[in-house]
């Protein structure tokens, strides 16, 4: 946000993301959108390809290194990025190893010998085949969107 206000002059400039990810989540394909001042469009036009592409590698060297943007594109004023997505998937993975890969300690629960007490894994897969198929998730979703949405 610091470097678009740098950029467009201006005070606040405010990116939405699609969605939030809980602590210990990780999202992949995420959207996000930013709501440009009125003038920063003729800022845009002003700048030659060359000072758009400088300024898109400031944008993306200022970002975390866990931080990676795909592609960047103008959109409809009616989008948005959170109201605007066709759904979510979630996948929650979990292996079995004496001692996980170091790489895998983020993106997997790891049920070994220590812990392999604390689930049940004939109930899990019982109970995971309730959630195959379509279902109505309306209760998730934000009140004043409920009426949007429509059921399986």
């Amino acid at each position: 946000e610091w470097r678009l206000c740098t950029f467009f002059q201006c005070r606040t400039i405010n990116v939405v993301g699609s969605s939030r990810t809980d602590a210990k989540v990780h999202a992949n394909n995420q959207t996000f959108h930013v709501d440009l001042p009125i003038y920063a469009h003729d800022r845009l036009k002003q700048c030659n390809v060359d000072e758009q592409q400088a300024w898109v590698m400031k944008v993306l060297n200022s970002l975390p290194k866990t931080i990676h943007i795909k592609s960047i594109q103008c959109v409809p004023k009616t989008f948005h990025s959170r109201f605007s997505n066709y759904g979510k998937t979630y996948i929650y993975s979990i292996i079995h190893k004496r001692r996980c890969h170091p790489f895998e300690m983020r993106y997997f629960w790891n049920i070994n010998e220590e812990n392999k007490k604390m689930i049940h894994i004939a109930s899990m897969m019982e109970a995971s085949k309730l959630l195959i198929g379509k279902h109505n998730f309306r209760a998730f979703a934000i009140e004043n969107e409920k009426h949007k949405i429509t059921t399986p």
